[in-house]
């Protein structure tokens, strides 16, 4: 898909998706989605390239870009979408949802000014088999959520790595940047963190019992708290070197 404008909603119940990829492979460079684009994969994997382009002014509960898997047993496969540039913004819903057996790998563009409950920028939750999210590049700003996890939101068996890209200008009332609930995995390298607001705790990374997180060669600026930990809080495992 190069350019074009896809705009029409198509309801299914609260439900409203735009653009549909279902067992199979896309390339977008440069169209613009208003609504929700879901990659649904369910008897082939399925890899998504999105190199240009903006997903704007989806409000359904599953997130602008919705990767989605039925279900853990035979012959589901993996899904993975490859965000290298453009922009998923403005939507009034997670920016992007990722669930289990899905991959969301970013290294490039921005996924920013998007308003959501948890997770407003990335919402990650797996289930039976993880949910994996790698950052290499890219940032992602300005986006809001009401609850948890204003930049990203670990949830439970989810991977999350970052090594490069920023997580900068996100508010939320725990873990203004990144939120980490029990039963999940991040690794952080060379990724800088800054300037994240918490209305509670964590202003720049909040980490739950039950989950570990690994910091190295990052910075975790200017983030503010209102109550405890401006740049960051943990009760879980926490291992940080050059920090």
């Amino acid at each position: 898909m190069t350019g074009g404008y896809i705009g029409t909603h198509i309801a299914n119940t609260s439900t409203y998706v735009s653009f549909l990829v279902y067992d199979g492979n896309l390339n977008v460079n440069g169209a613009n989605i208003l609504g929700t684009l879901k990659v649904h994969n369910l008897v082939q994997d399925v890899e998504t390239n999105f190199y240009e382009g903006v997903v704007t002014g989806s409000m359904s509960g599953n997130g602008a870009v919705w990767l989605y898997n039925a279900s853990t047993s035979s012959p589901y496969k993996d899904s993975i979408f490859n965000f290298i540039g453009g922009k998923i913004a403005l939507n009034k819903t997670k920016g992007v949802y990722v669930l289990q057996k899905t991959d969301f790998e970013m290294s490039g563009g921005f996924i920013e000014y998007n308003t959501a409950n948890n997770g407003a920028g990335i919402n990650a939750s797996g289930n039976v088999e993880f949910a994996n999210v790698s950052i290499s590049g890219g940032s992602i700003r300005y986006n809001t959520a009401e609850n948890y996890g204003g930049g990203i939101y670990a949830g439970s068996k989810s991977v999350v790595t970052i090594a490069g890209g920023t997580i900068e200008h996100n508010t939320a009332n725990y873990g203004g940047g990144l939120y980490v609930p029990q039963d999940s995995t991040v690794n952080i390298s060379g990724c800088d963190i800054n300037d994240n607001t918490a209305g509670s705790s964590g202003g720049g990374i909040n980490v739950l019992s039950g989950s570990s997180i690994e910091i190295s060669n990052s910075n975790i600026t200017r983030n503010e708290a209102q109550s405890t930990g401006g740049g960051l809080v943990s009760s879980g495992t926490l291992t940080m070197t050059n920090v």
